[in-house]
């Protein structure tokens, strides 16, 4: 595996021709598609613009740069076989956990950022209505928190200093809103985090979320476990402790009431019902609304 391709520049370079990447965003944000803004796209602002995340986000998108398209196949491949066997062994048979075994893997998380304690946050955004991208997300993470600690403990000292220029670079253009100067730690802990817009969640969905996160607990070997973030409208993230999340879920803030449409909240109300009502059996209740 090669090194991570950062994207830098020279900071004088960036200063020059800053001026001109703010008149192309003055043009080109207003044509934007609200249909665009009203999903991952509202999340996304409250982790690169928020002061209140506790993080600095170092990149977006941000893949690894493999010597050769064999080998990052290969390499992939593999990380991806893990996840599936991992799912398989469980032997569950729902359709959709099933459905899981098709998904394709990418090798680009939405962030990565480092927060007060010097760790190194692999961040992969989700609204609190995308039921299948939440379920799933465990699973893109914690590849995509594999791939960081491979290359990191192969690169060493090289790739956290690398990380840590493109970080001063983007302070220094001010695109770093934290008040706070961040600095990865030596050596970098990795740390899989599942971030959650503000909105409803379905609690079929928190419990189809730890089913997954459990299952996949040993996949991602040099990384931390997984955390799970709930975000409010301003950033401040909460944390929803794994542990008995598929017994019980996280109550409903302010915040993700206010930010939920009425559909949003029908919805959830009506998978509650499915999942406790004495009138339905088992197997009425089985796979519920999210294939």
């Amino acid at each position: 595996m090669a090194s991570i391709k950062p994207g830098t520049r020279h900071l004088d370079g960036l200063t020059a021709c800053w001026p001109q990447v703010e008149k192309y965003l003055d043009r080109v944000v207003p044509k934007v598609d609200h249909r665009w803004l009203r999903s991952e796209g509202r999340v996304h602002p409250l982790i690169a613009a928020s002061a209140h995340t506790g993080a600095s986000v170092i990149n977006r998108e941000a893949s690894i740069s493999f010597s050769s398209q064999p080998t990052k196949n290969t390499t992939c491949g593999a990380w991806a076989d893990i996840v599936r066997s991992a799912l398989k062994a469980t032997g569950r048979a729902e359709p959709w956990w099933q459905a899981l075994m098709a998904k394709k893997l990418g090798t680009s998380p939405d962030f990565i950022a480092v927060d007060d304690d010097g760790r190194l946050l692999v961040i992969e955004a989700k609204p609190a209505a995308a039921a299948a991208g939440i379920i799933w997300g465990p699973a893109q993470v914690g590849l995509y928190a594999t791939m960081y600690a491979a290359w990191l403990a192969e690169a060493g000292e090289a790739a956290r200093t690398g990380l840590q220029r493109e970080l001063e670079q983007r302070r220094r253009l001010g695109l770093d809103p934290a008040t706070v100067v961040r600095e990865l730690a030596a050596p970098t802990p990795v740390v899989p985090v599942l971030a959650i817009g503000p909105g409803i969640v379905s609690p079929e969905v928190w419990a189809r979320l730890a089913a997954v996160a459990t299952g996949l607990a040993a996949t991602s070997p040099g990384a931390a476990p997984l955390e799970i973030w709930r975000l409010a409208a301003d950033g401040t993230p909460r944390a929803v402790p794994l542990n008995g999340l598929g017994m019980s879920y996280p109550a409903d803030t302010q915040d993700d009431l206010e930010t939920s449409t009425y559909q949003d909240r029908a919805r959830a109300s009506a998978v509650a019902w499915t999942l406790a009502s004495p009138l339905l059996t088992e197997e009425a209740r089985a796979d519920g609304p999210y294939q």
